[in-house]
């Protein structure tokens, strides 16, 4: 068993597998090992992914580099529970 899972993705990841997720959407949310850590730029799909990862009652710890980014994240997934219930 692979206790980490290690990922860096120099840029964009564009191309999509059939459930329209990026590669590296794909690694992150199909890993099996207890722990992934993922550095990707703005806009690869990370906070998807964590959110996803979420929903399926998974521990997630998110670093972000500034406080804004944060509280938009934040105000995200509230509005995401509330549209919700």
């Amino acid at each position: 068993m692979e206790l980490i899972n290690r990922m860096l993705v120099p840029h964009h990841s564009v191309a999509v597998d059939p459930e329209g997720s990026s590669p590296m959407q794909s690694v992150l949310l199909h890993a099996t090992a207890p722990l992934s850590l993922a550095s990707a730029p703005t806009g690869a799909g990370k906070s998807y992914v964590y959110r996803r990862a979420m929903e399926r009652g998974e521990r997630v710890l998110f670093v972000v580099p500034t406080r804004r980014l944060a509280q938009n994240q934040t105000e995200g997934i509230r509005a995401d529970l509330r549209s919700s219930g």
